[in-house]
């Protein structure tokens, strides 16, 4: 009797210590469960870090792009405005210049009527004088011929001439090779008269250069 007593302490003692054994046994295992699940929220957190990080660096380098676009706008603006500003001292300039230019122009254009109005006056003055002359001549005589005085021929029907060539000549045109043929366009001499009849505009020889040496009085 003793024994089994001996036997069922000892077989007590054993579960007993087996209980303790499995207690202590699953007591790890929710240890390790719930060490699982901390490194599990220690990986998301560093997840999350980690992508935080990202969008960070992510923003810094499109605040870095966007300041880098302002600058270059900025200098751009810059660029525009001197340029504008050049373009605007260049048309003051030019502007100036152009006055300027349209002044002495006027002037010129001035002085140059004058002179052809100074050259007009004693031209008509010497035409009605020599018609006046040529008519009393005529007057006298039924057939006058030629006569020649130094450079200046008059013949009953070419009019007053200055050596050979004639002092008016007409056409109807503008002064041209076409209106003046046999001076191939050109005044033959200074105060030389050309009177077209169609337009009926009379020009007067300021120079002998060229075409252009008409100078248009009316």
């Amino acid at each position: 009797i003793e024994a089994e007593q001996s036997r069922v302490t000892a077989e007590n003692s054993r579960v007993a210590a087996e209980t303790v054994r499995a207690n202590t046994e699953q007591s790890r295992v929710n240890a390790e469960d719930s060490r699982a699940k901390a490194e599990s929220s220690r990986v998301t957190a560093e997840q999350a870090r980690v992508s935080a990080e990202s969008a960070r660096a992510t923003a810094e380098q499109s605040r870095v792009t966007a300041e880098n676009s302002r600058v270059s706008a900025e200098t751009a603006r810059a660029t525009a405005e001197s340029s504008r500003a050049t373009a605007e001292q260049q048309r003051e300039t030019n502007t100036a210049t152009a006055i300027a230019n349209t002044n002495t122009a006027t002037a010129a254009a001035n002085e140059a009527a004058q002179s052809i109005t100074d050259v007009e006056k004693p031209i008509s003055e010497h035409i009605a004088n020599l018609q006046a002359r040529v008519e009393a001549l005529e007057s006298l005589v039924d057939n006058l011929g030629e006569a020649t005085a130094k450079s200046i021929s008059v013949y009953d029907t070419d009019g007053f001439k200055v050596g050979s060539y004639p002092l008016t000549v007409k056409g109807t045109g503008v002064p041209s090779a076409t209106t003046i043929p046999e001076q191939a366009g050109v005044p033959a001499f200074v105060g030389q008269v050309y009177i077209d009849t169609d337009a009926k505009k009379v020009y007067v020889a300021a120079d002998v250069q060229d075409i252009s040496s008409w100078i248009a009085i009316n």
